[in-house]
This record gives C-alpha cells, sequence and structure tokens, in this order.
C-alpha cells in the first residue's frame, strides 16, 4: 500500500470519525439549527489528521516521498469528487445564508467540507482497490 493510499484512508477515517462525533454532538443540542462545537470539531479533525499522518509516516517510512502517475491520476479523480460535493454543499449554504440562519449556515458548511473530505479520500481508496 503506498502511502498516498494510507493517506487516503486515514482522511477516510478521520472524516468518518470527527463526523459522527460532530453529528452526535448536533443531535444532543438539537439538530442543524442549534449552538455547536464547531471550532473544537475543526481543532480535532486538523490535529488528529496531523497525528495519524506523522505515526503513518514514522510506522512506514518507506515510500512515503514516492509518487507515481497512478498516484497522481487517483488523486486528480479523487479531487474532483470532493469537488463536487463541497460545490453542492456551497449551494446550500448560498440558499440558507438567505434566510440568515448563522448556525445552521456555519453546520452545513463544515459539515459539507467533512462529508466532501471523507468522498475524496473514499473515492481514491476505491480506485486503488479497483486499479491495484
Amino acid at each position: 500500500m503506498t502511502f498516498q493510499e494510507k493517506s487516503a484512508w486515514i482522511l477516510l477515517l478521520v472524516s468518518a470519525a470527527v463526523g459522527a462525533w460532530y453529528g452526535h454532538q448536533l443531535w444532543q443540542a438539537g439538530g442543524l439549527g442549534a449552538d455547536s462545537q464547531i471550532l473544537t470539531a475543526i481543532v480535532v479533525f486538523i490535529i488528529l489528521a496531523i497525528i495519524v499522518h506523522i505515526a503513518a509516516g514514522i510506522l512506514g517510512p518507506k515510500g512515503a516521498d514516492i509518487t507515481d502517475e497512478r498516484d497522481r491520476r487517483i488523486a486528480r479523480r479523487g479531487g474532483m469528487v470532493g469537488g463536487a460535493v463541497l460545490n453542492v454543499a456551497l449551494l446550500l449554504i448560498i440558499a440558507l445564508s438567505l434566510r440568515d440562519q448563522n448556525w445552521l449556515i456555519a453546520n452545513i458548511a463544515f459539515l459539507g467540507l467533512l462529508i466532501g473530505e471523507g468522498a475524496k479520500a473514499l473515492w481514491q481508496v476505491v480506485l486503488y482497490r479497483v486499479e491495484g
């Protein structure tokens, strides 16, 4: 497994874990329009992704800095899927901003980022398995 594939798995798992925790927090607070711990969730996502990437690099340093054409093609295709999901989330943000519900907008924006990153990583993992 290349380091790029490990990175896709890491981002997929971190996105799912933080998304599940954050979704649970929103559900307990009363839904998408509720006050939330969005800043905490963002910081946890970033720190967790960095720590797990560092651990993966330390535990499997061989090939961590090697990228081939297949890795670049998969990253490009994964990025296109993640970008499409993010664009849909941005359209929802624009539509909801017209209603001026700040927490709703912030929560959907953050969830859109998490889902977009998760979709990108999932698609990359699928492509590694299909093309692998």
